[in-house]
C-alpha cells in the first residue's frame, strides 16, 4: 500500500489519494478546522515528546500542519486560512505596529501562504 501511495505529506489535495488512504484501515482520520489528521502518534508535530505518553489521537489544537507530515489540507479548509491571510493583512495597515510585530505577521502570512498554495492553484472556481 505505502508503495502505491507514497509517505504521507503534510498536504493531501488529490481526491483518490484521500480516498486510498481512508480506505487503510491502519489509518484513521481526525477532521479539524484548519486541516485534518491522519495521526501517526511516531510523527506527530502536536504531541509533546516528554509527555505525550500512549495517547492515541492528535491534539489538533497544536498542530503545525506545514511541519507535521500526518496533517491533510483540503479545499475545505481554505477559506479560514484565506480569512486568516486577510486579517493579518488588515492588521498591517495601523501605522502604529512595531518592526517586530510587522515582521511576525508578514511572516506568518508568508508560511500560510506557502501552505495553501497548491490548492489555490488548483482551487475549484
Amino acid at each position: 500500500m505505502q508503495h502505491a501511495l507514497g509517505d504521507l505529506p503534510g498536504r493531501i489535495v488529490d481526491r483518490q489519494r484521500l480516498r486510498a488512504l481512508l480506505g487503510h484501515l491502519a489509518r484513521t482520520l481526525h477532521v479539524g478546522f484548519l486541516n485534518d489528521c491522519f495521526f501517526d502518534p511516531a510523527t506527530a508535530a502536536c504531541l509533546d515528546r516528554g509527555r505525550a505518553g500512549d495517547r492515541g489521537t492528535p491534539i489538533l489544537p497544536h498542530c503545525s500542519p506545514d511541519r507535521c507530515p500526518n496533517a491533510c489540507i483540503t479545499h475545505r479548509h481554505l477559506p479560514p486560512w484565506q480569512a486568516s491571510i486577510a486579517e493579518a493583512g488588515h492588521l498591517l495597515k495601523d501605522k502604529r505596529l512595531s518592526p517586530l510585530q510587522r515582521r511576525a505577521l508578514i511572516d506568518d502570512n508568508a508560511r500560510k501562504r506557502r501552505l495553501i498554495d497548491e490548492l489555490t492553484e488548483d482551487a475549484p472556481p
